[in-house]
């Protein structure tokens, strides 16, 4: 019966113990951040510039610069939205199309790199009369995403090759 009492009582006082003790380290708790919150701080540091979208033969080409540490993006999305503007100024209305058009890897980046240091790529899939908006979103491991950039736009005049050919 007193080994049933000492043993109670020495458990209590090893749980008083965890309880005041705490976790031994001085100051405010803080959470810690977990490992997508270290890869979006570290995008932050990657910014793009100078989205140009320029009319070519075979359709829209996209310029931009990619400042900060450009190895930590795994890829590049490009946004698009379409608004067929032919028929009459319709710039107010809902676009025909929305989205994820092309996502570019870090090897395809580096592949569409020119040698200025501003990246490129080509849609060649636009038509005559349209308007486009584009924006890109930068992006790193576990689907870790910046916003988009802001968006820029261009309409499409006169003819444009079918598939780069004519």
């Amino acid at each position: 019966m007193k080994n049933k009492i000492l043993l109670a009582n020495v458990l209590l006082v090893i749980l008083l113990l965890c309880f005041v003790s705490a976790c031994g380290k001085v100051g405010d708790p803080r959470p810690r951040l977990s490992r997508g919150d270290n890869i979006l701080s570290s995008l932050q540091a990657v910014n793009v510039s100078n989205l140009i979208p320029t009319q070519s033969q075979e359709g829209v080409l996209l310029t931009w610069n990619l400042s900060g540490d450009v190895s930590i993006p795994e890829k590049i999305r490009i946004y698009r939205s379409d608004f067929n503007i032919k028929d009459g100024d319709c710039q107010d209305c809902p676009p025909l199309q929305k989205g994820i058009i092309r996502e570019l890897s870090l090897e395809e980046l580096k592949n569409n790199m020119r040698d200025d240091g501003v990246y490129a790529y080509e849609d060649r899939d636009v038509q005559q009369g349209f308007l486009y908006k584009y924006s890109l979103q930068v992006c790193a491991g576990q689907g870790v995403c910046q916003n988009p950039s802001l968006e820029t736009v261009i309409q499409v005049h006169g003819e444009v090759e079918e598939n780069g050919e004519e």
